[in-house]
């Protein structure tokens, strides 16, 4: 490649990434706590299906709690029935706690990817001004 396609390729990808270097410097903060990262699950783009998953949470972790009181005082033959849905209470809210934090994650690692960004172009424009 000759040494103008190169300094062309540079110069576009400065440009397209120093159309938000700003904005992203501005919602970048420094390390990330645990709950930080909990709450940008609720800043994503997928913000109504994380309200969902909380709500769904809480509903499911009632269920269990009151299954498993069920549980302890039923008599032996009602027991399977209350033991098999507070297992199934429990496995869903392991489901939905799994998403919940996959989901935070993804935003955790959106936010290091967008850290990258703007890393690759404050070494572009140092290499540019030397």
């Amino acid at each position: 490649m000759t040494n103008g396609h190169m300094s062309g390729l540079s110069a576009r990808m400065r440009s397209a990434l120093d159309t938000d270097a700003e904005t992203l410097r501005a919602q970048l903060p420094g390390e990330a706590s645990m709950i930080s990262m909990l709450l940008s699950a609720f800043r994503s783009g997928m913000r109504p299906w994380a309200m969902l998953v909380w709500v769904e949470m809480l509903v499911v972790s009632i269920v269990f709690f009151w299954t498993a009181y069920e549980f302890c005082v039923a008599g032996p033959e009602g027991r399977i029935f209350w033991g098999a849905w507070m297992l199934l209470s429990a496995l869903a809210l392991a489901v939905q706690k799994l998403w919940f934090y996959m989901e935070a994650s993804r935003a955790s690692v959106m936010r290091e990817v967008k850290r990258l960004e703007l890393a690759i172009l404050e070494a572009a424009s140092t290499v540019d001004q030397d």
